[in-house]
């Protein structure tokens, strides 16, 4: 009787201390590594915009469900975007024709070979009616590593999708009548 509440003394204490009982769930900022990124061009500013609803919402973490609020999630994806674009001189600009609009959906994590495995959906939206969807799945050593994996990855997923390339390259409609009233 004693031995089975001190293995389970230990074993709350050690899940607690990972993570996996964690009550915050914020993500760990995790860069991006230079091979992750493909190159990109674009003539024109860049418009990163967080649509992610700010507040509480219930994410599903085991059996149980904690609040957390999403928007930081997606502020995490918006700064690995930004890094990325910087990384090939794109100007961002929050008033710019082109936009990428932000989101995470489906959020959950779950344990998985004695891990923290978090499961997102990065939602990517420009004006022009380009419509993505990345999900993902991250593991590490605590909840909150493993959200910043996830979206680390889902980043990485979009930045190898060559629609979003392709659209971020495209020339802006001024650079095309620069070009023919010269």
């Amino acid at each position: 009787m004693k031995k089975s509440i001190l293995v389970g003394l230990i074993l709350g204490m050690t899940l607690t201390l990972t993570g996996c009982f964690a009550t915050s769930l914020q993500p760990t900022h995790v860069s991006l590594a230079r091979w992750d990124m493909v190159q990109v061009r674009s003539d024109s500013p860049v418009a990163l915009i967080n649509v992610q609803e700010a507040g509480m919402s219930m994410v599903k973490v085991g059996e149980t469900d904690t609040a957390t609020d999403l928007s930081l999630w997606s502020a995490q994806a918006i700064a690995n975007i930004g890094t990325w674009l910087k990384a090939y001189n794109v100007h961002l600009s929050s008033d710019a024709v082109k936009q990428l609009k932000v989101s995470i959906v489906e959020p959950s994590i779950s344990l998985a070979k004695h891990l923290p495995c978090a499961r997102l959906t990065l939602k990517v939206e420009t004006e022009n009616d380009i419509t993505k969807a990345y999900p993902v799945e991250g593991c590490a050593s605590n909840n909150n590593r493993a959200i910043g994996y996830a979206i680390s990855y889902a980043v990485i997923e979009m930045i190898r999708d060559r629609d979003i390339t392709e659209y971020i390259d495209q020339r802006s409609p001024q650079a095309e009548a620069a070009q023919v009233s010269q």
